[in-house]
C-alpha cells in the first residue's frame, strides 16, 4: 500500500467513518452475530463476493441435506431389495463391492 492508502485507511479508521469496499462500522450485536470474528472481508465487500454464510444457516443448511440424503438411502434401499440385493451392516469403503450390497440371487 501506498503512503496514501494507508493515511486514508488510518484516516477512516481514526475518525469512525465508512466508505465502500474500504471501511464499515459494524454495531456489536452483528460482531456477536459472526461469533466475534473480526476479519473484514466479513463486513467489507470484495469484488462482489458472496458473504460468508453464518454458522447457524450452515448447520440448518446440513441438517435439510442430510435428511434429504436419509430419503434417498432409504429409496435406494427398497429399489436394490427389490433387484435381489440386500444392505450388508458396517462394510468397509476398501472392500470390492464399496457399495454395501450384495447379491442374493
Amino acid at each position: 500500500m501506498s503512503a496514501a492508502q494507508v493515511a486514508k485507511v488510518g484516516d477512516l479508521y481514526l475518525n469512525w467513518q465508512e466508505e465502500a469496499n474500504i471501511s464499515v462500522v459494524v454495531k456489536q450485536a452483528e460482531v456477536v452475530r459472526n461469533d466475534y470474528n473480526l476479519s473484514p472481508s466479513r463486513y467489507v465487500a470484495s469484488n462482489d463476493v458472496e458473504p460468508p454464510l453464518p454458522l447457524e444457516d450452515a448447520v440448518v443448511l446440513l441438517q435439510e441435506a442430510e435428511e434429504a440424503r436419509a430419503e434417498a438411502d432409504a429409496k435406494l434401499d427398497k429399489v436394490l431389495t427389490a433387484l435381489g440385493f440386500e444392505r450388508r451392516a458396517n462394510v468397509p469403503q476398501i472392500e470390492e463391492s464399496s457399495n454395501g450390497y450384495r447379491n442374493l440371487g
